[in-house]
Order: C-alpha cells, then structure tokens, then sequence
C-alpha cells in the first residue's frame, strides 16, 4: 500500500534534514535507488526539519519508512505506529552513549559546575542529546528544569557541540561510540574544527541505536523486501551507508535496550524533566547543523 501523498506504486522514505547539503542529498537519493532496486520498489526521499515533523508525517502515514532516534521510535511503537526494521550498528556495536561536554578552557570538568551555565541541547526528542542527561542530572540531584541560565535546541549533535566551541553554550548533550576496550572511536567533535578543545564533563547509560522503522499499515511483502535491502544495500556499499547514516551497516532489529529506555522516559514525562522548552536570553542565537 503506497503513501497517500506518493505516487501511486512509490514508497515514501523520510528522515531529519535540518540543513541538508545538496551532496547529501544527492547521495540519500543514490542510496534509496539501490535499495528500491534490491527491493523491487521505488523509493522517494522526503526531509524533514525536526524530530517532531518527522514523527508527525510518519503517524499520519505520509512516509512509508523512516530513519527513527530511539525516542520517537518508542513513542511511535508505544501506539502502535512503527515497526523497527534493522539496527544501526557503529563499530560492530548497536548501541552508543549520552554524554556532556564542554570547552576546555571554561574549566567545567564536574556536573556540579554545570549550574548556572548555559546548555545546548539538539532536540527534545534526542536521547543523548536531550532526554537521558536530564533523566540522569535529576538522578544526581541537579533539577535540570531550574539548573540552567538558558536551554536552546540547536537541532542536530554537530550544532549542539558547535555552539560550545564558539562560545555560544557552556556545555551541550551529546553522544559517543566505544569500541570493545572502551576507547572512544566516534563523537560529533572528531571531524570538526578545534574539535580537540572539546572535554567530556560526564558520561551516562548505553542508548540502543537508531532504526529505520516502517508503518505497521505498509504490506509485509514490502516491508520484508526492504529490510533484505537495507541489509545488502549496507554491505555492497558501506561507504556510502557510512557517510549518510554514519553507520558501518544495517543489521536485524533488536528489543535490546528499548524497553529500559521507555520505562525511564515514561517516568521522566510524568515528573515534567522533558517538556522540550526554550529557556533564557536568546541574545547568544541559535544554529542549526
């Protein structure tokens, strides 16, 4: 059953592009060319500019997959409104962690040192980069609702740390990968200008990966035939699969780390630590990327 907002035989694929570049864009078409010819399918790509529009077009059936972060797969899947397909596995892991970071030389090396400060956070559905640090703040005894100076949402992980390093932020929520011996092998920072003045204040619980998930409605010849592909599609083309997913390939979706991450989500809403407001003087700005 195609999206109603497609062409009649064409699936719809969505995911978060806030400031996408036409490189990258070009190359996410590429990708879902391959997949839709490993499927049998055509596939069109629809961007999105925030977490929120994407969980908005997806439960309202207007993309038929999408590139899900564990928080609104789980408010999805919670009612009903997705099934994961593969996992997104980063150096042979499935699974990355929350942590805090700041400018070396603001000297913030403890969470304490964080009070008054000024935060940036990616987007109120972000687990690392939003939801767990304030469910684990609160845990040791810093309320993050009234913690902070201000909060801003810089709309990715690479915009969040970007506001550090210029000075526009104090500390921000982002995320990393480790591999088997617990050496950091990935982070935001790595690849960005003076990204070595980057300090990690604190480092929080394994995140289960992100999915890409499809809507129970879809027919389960189509979704079976796209999982086959998005597995193959990984392998015959890992660069490409690395550069846009910044994964090293897809793998079959586990439960492992969701229900945890649900429960403690659930819990968080209840006590109002996650109401994804603005707080503060704006005067420092917003930069999305």
């Amino acid at each position: 059953m195609p999206s109603p907002h497609s062409p009649s035989g064409v699936l719809a694929f969505g995911y978060v592009a806030p400031s996408v570049t036409t490189s990258v864009r070009l190359d996410m078409a590429t990708f879902w060319i391959e997949v839709g010819l490993a499927a049998g399918v055509e596939v069109i790509v629809t961007e999105c500019p925030s977490y929120e529009a994407l969980t908005r077009a997806f439960a309202a059936s207007e993309v038929d997959f999408a590139w899900l972060p564990p928080i609104p797969f789980v408010a999805l899947e919670r009612r009903k409104g997705a099934v994961a397909l593969v996992s997104h596995h980063r150096d042979g892991s499935s699974h990355f962690h929350s942590v805090l970071v700041a400018h070396r030389v603001a000297g913030l090396k403890k969470l304490p040192a964080l009070v008054g400060q000024r935060a940036a956070w990616v987007d109120p559905y972000s687990a690392s980069g939003y939801v767990l640090p304030r469910i684990e703040l609160a845990k040791r005894g810093i309320d993050p609702k009234t913690a902070f100076t201000t909060e801003r949402f810089f709309g990715s992980h690479t915009g969040a740390v970007r506001a550090v390093l210029e000075r526009r932020a104090d500390f921000a929520g982002t995320w990393i990968g480790r591999d088997a011996a617990g050496v950091i092998v990935r982070a935001p920072w790595q690849e960005m200008v003076g990204g070595e003045a980057i300090r990690i204040v604190e480092t929080f619980g394994v995140i289960p990966s992100d999915t890409i998930a499809a809507r129970p409605t879809l027919g389960h010849v189509e979704t079976d035939k796209v999982r086959l592909a998005l597995m193959s599609t990984s392998k015959a083309h890992p660069h490409l699969v690395r550069d846009l997913f910044g994964v090293d390939e897809f793998r079959p979706w586990t439960r492992e780390g969701y229900d945890v991450l649900q429960e403690h989500t659930t819990q968080a809403s209840q006590d109002g630590l996650l109401e994804g407001v603005e707080k503060g003087d704006r005067s420092s700005g917003r930069l999305k990327g």
